[in-house]
């Protein structure tokens, strides 16, 4: 049996198209490498910005019920939303990839674009 299971929503798949088909190929081998990180101990740090939304956002750091969202930087302004439950195996949810922007968490906070950054990865099935 695998120790960890990834799981990849609809919304992770959409993301992960619109990035790699607007011709950024570091974003796919970031990725390759950030499973490859998780696989081998999912606890373990994608980097030194691989960690949970803030406190003080709870908009996207609480967004789906039951789950902590983590974000880890693939590029200077993409990262990679998930999260991490359960042991024995592992399970590694895989919400999305997104620009700062996109998230509202860009150099002007934008609470009404994180609300619906939020809402969508509520929303999303796996």
């Amino acid at each position: 049996m695998d120790k960890v299971i990834v799981k990849t929503s609809s919304l992770f798949n959409d993301t992960l198209s619109k990035k790699i088909l607007s011709g950024n190929k570091k974003v796919a081998d970031r990725i390759a490498d950030f499973l490859k990180v998780k696989k081998e101990n999912p606890m373990q740090p994608f980097g030194k910005d691989d960690t949970p939304f803030i406190s003080n956002n709870p908009v996207l750091r609480n967004a789906v019920p039951g789950e902590t969202l983590i974000h880890a930087k693939l590029t200077a302004d993409i990262s990679i939303v998930y999260s991490i439950s359960g042991r024995d195996p592992w399970v590694l949810k895989l919400y999305g990839i997104f620009t700062h922007d996109e998230l509202g968490t860009g150099q002007s906070i934008n609470p009404k674009r994180m609300k619906q950054a939020a809402a969508r990865m509520a929303n999303t099935s796996f």
